[in-house]
């Protein structure tokens, strides 16, 4: 370029040369006017490519590309720098990173929230969390130790509440739940700005002025523990009566439901005479409420006599009381005694029938009464309710009472049954009918069995299935499905 521009800046006549006519001249001007805007291409050209290479230089170095411009051609470089993309990239790959780690928090949480979970993978599971920088906050601390205490692990609960503490973060309401007590940063109902003081009595020393401040909800929840402590109940219950939250019917019957659910059946009892002693009306469903506490907790002579004495407070039993009470007995393989709760509610017009034949079907399954499992299926429809029909439900709980039983020919002909009624068996029925015959050594019938679970797609997994499958009874006794591993 260089030699060009010199050409066109210098055109030189030789001395003794011929002048050019008019034309030549012309021609030759255009010529020279030609040969100067290539060399301006030229320039250009040279100086974008120096440009890139520039920007490509910067690039290496870590600096956002350039571009140089020459305008005008003899004014000196103007050069502009652009916006640099890697920072967007940047942006995007963190919102994705904030986006997996919230994924994870709440898969991490789920784990801890599983009551089936064991302690070590709850322990796991809080190890993943600090590694992936999910414990960095209060929130995030606190959510963690609430799903600890709803799965079960208070320990684990309150081990993580002192270490939340150690690094200066300050639990929420729920959170400091699972202590004691001693701290009251647990979310009180509503904080006055001065804290009244419990009055002391003499049998009793007066209740920390702050620990009033606990809500009632908060404080029902401890008794539904099954591992809660007696000293962690027993201040749960002074807290609810110095707080003055256990002073109306609504409220007994929370702190009853908690106990039936946590199994603490003398709580639940100590409740509803606690009632007697401060007026506070007892109703049908605090009786129905500790009827099923008592079961639960393996007292089924206790919920018997708690349906005898309703008539001595001028309590008439409902059918929730006689199917409370019928479970109770089944739960303790009381299964001839819960037939008589049943035929009771039968014979006063109380029980619904399809609820009445699947509460005794299942306390006959759960006590271990094959046989009287297999007549009730039998009499449905015919001797029994004439507005009950052998379903799913009916079927399943007989397939497991012979499962427990042992008795592998009658799974297989209560499976023969279905297909002949055209009762579709689910993967709970099939699990139960190979499990059965895998325990009487009849592996063929088993295989068979497994064979005609894969051609209808269903899981394979015996053991995972009755862990996992429920049988769907709605009574109001136990309000939600029951496993089928509850019955054993």
């Amino acid at each position: 370029p260089c030699a060009v521009a010199g050409m066109a800046g210098h055109v030189a006549v030789r001395p003794g040369a011929r002048l050019m006519s008019r034309r030549s001249t012309a021609a030759s001007t255009a010529a020279a006017a030609a040969v100067a805007a290539a060399a301006a291409a030229l320039a250009v050209t040279a100086t974008a490519s120096s440009s890139a290479a520039s920007g490509i230089r910067r690039l290496a170095t870590g600096g956002p590309p350039a571009l140089t411009l020459r305008r005008p051609l003899s004014g000196p470089p103007q050069t502009r720098t652009l916006p640099d993309g890697r920072g967007v990239v940047a942006r995007r790959a963190a919102k994705a990173a904030a986006a997996a780690a919230k994924d994870d928090s709440a898969e991490l949480l789920k784990m801890l929230k599983k009551k089936k979970s064991t302690v070590e993978e709850a322990k796991s599971a809080m190890e993943s969390l600090r590694a992936g920088g999910l414990l960095g906050n209060a929130k995030q601390f606190s959510a963690a130790i609430v799903a600890l205490e709803k799965g079960g692990k208070s320990d684990l609960a309150v081990e993580a509440l002192a270490e939340m503490r150690e690094q200066g973060l300050e639990p929420s309401a729920a959170a400091a739940a699972v202590e004691g007590g001693e701290h009251v940063a647990e979310a009180p109902a509503k904080a006055p700005a001065k804290p009244k003081k419990a009055k002391a009595s003499s049998s009793s020393t007066a209740v920390d002025e702050y620990e009033v401040l606990y809500s009632k909800g908060a404080l029902c929840t401890r008794f539904r523990a099954k591992a809660a402590t007696p000293e962690r109940l027993e201040l749960a219950a002074k807290l609810l009566r110095s707080g003055g939250h256990l002073n109306e019917t609504l409220s007994y019957t929370t702190a009853l439901r908690n106990c039936e659910h946590g199994h603490h059946w003398e709580w639940a009892l100590s409740f509803l005479g606690e009632m007697t002693g401060r007026k506070v009306e007892q109703d049908v469903v605090t009786y129905n409420v500790a009827i099923a506490a008592c079961g639960r907790g393996q007292e089924w002579a206790r919920s018997l006599a708690l349906l005898e004495g309703m008539a001595a407070v001028g309590i008439t039993p409902d059918a929730e009381t006689y199917q409370a009470s019928a479970l109770a007995c089944s739960r303790n393989n009381e299964w001839e005694q819960a037939l008589g709760q049943l035929a009771a509610a039968q014979k006063l017009g109380l029980a619904n029938s399809e609820t009445y034949v699947n509460i005794a079907m299942m306390g006959c399954a759960s006590a271990g009464a094959w046989e009287a499992t297999l007549a009730m299926l039998e009499a449905v429809g015919s001797s029994a309710p004439k507005d009950v029909k052998r379903d799913a439900l009916c079927y399943g709980v007989a397939m497991f009472a012979c499962m427990e039983a042992k008795k592998w020919e009658s799974c297989l002909s209560v499976l023969e049954r279905m297909r002949e009624e055209k009762v579709d068996p689910d993967a709970a029925t099939y699990a139960c009918a190979v499990q059965a015959c895998r325990d009487g050594r009849c592996n063929s019938a088993a295989n068979a069995l497994i064979a005609e679970m894969r051609s209808r797609k269903m899981e394979t997994n015996v053991g995972e299935i009755l862990k996992d499958h429920t049988v769907a009874v709605d009574f109001p006794e136990v309000r939600s499905p029951v496993p089928l591993s509850a019955l054993a």
